[in-house]
């Protein structure tokens, strides 16, 4: 029987020998390998968060900023009054009862300007600069709308539509000599004056007599 006692605790014992020489993970969190080194195991992290405190590619993505897209403008300004000169062109002549001059846009500035699409555009009459009328209505006419550099003395032009007022009624129309054009060009709020006395407007503004189509480049 002591033999038999003996003989098993030696085996308890040489089995919490072996036991403590076994790989496993230590309380540092390493794990050693067959080779004899260590590897650092992963801790855990909140649901949701890397477990890396380097970005991941993915965040990296992410996170990077992206260099600027082209630019779309030149950077130029847009003409303003005080850049800008305009004046009655003969234009495509009359006839029908119609008339098409070119209104033309021209840098007198020392430095290049845009002008984009339409100009606005109105007779205007009694000596005061009083509107008369309707002012003058778009019409693409085909026409696609780009934006025109201006370098200094270049021109752009837009061609107007003017019905004679005599094609009216008198009593609907309301005719009345005007003394030019007020003039607003893309984008501004502040009007140039073309001189003329070549148009008879209608006071009448329900009566359209002139149309605008968009601004095309040169001086026609």
């Amino acid at each position: 029987m002591r033999s038999g006692l003996a003989a098993m605790l030696t085996l308890v014992a040489t089995t919490a020998v072996l036991a403590g020489c076994t790989p496993g993970t230590s309380s540092g969190g390493s794990t050693t390998n067959a080779a004899g080194g260590t590897t650092t195991a992963a801790s855990s992290a909140p649901a949701g968060q890397s477990t890396s405190s380097k970005p991941s590619a993915a965040t990296s993505a992410a996170t990077t900023t992206s260099a600027p897209a082209a630019a779309t403008s030149t950077g130029v300004g847009a003409c303003l009054v005080a850049q800008l000169t305009a004046t009655l062109g003969a234009g495509a002549g009359g006839g029908a009862g119609h008339m098409y001059p070119f209104l033309v846009l021209t840098n007198k500035g020392t430095t290049a300007c845009t002008v984009r699409g339409y100009p606005g555009v109105s007779f205007v009459g009694n000596g005061s600069g009083t509107q008369l009328g309707a002012a003058a209505t778009r019409e693409a006419a085909g026409i696609t709308i780009t934006t025109l550099t201006l370098a200094p003395g270049q021109s752009a032009h837009s061609q107007l539509s003017i019905t004679v007022a005599g094609n009216y009624d008198p009593a609907t129309c309301k005719p009345k000599a005007a003394d030019g054009l007020r003039v607003y060009p893309p984008a501004e709020t502040h009007s140039l004056f073309v001189a003329s006395t070549a148009y008879t407007a209608c006071q009448n503004a329900s009566v359209v007599l002139m149309l605008v189509r968009p601004l095309q480049a040169g001086a026609a």
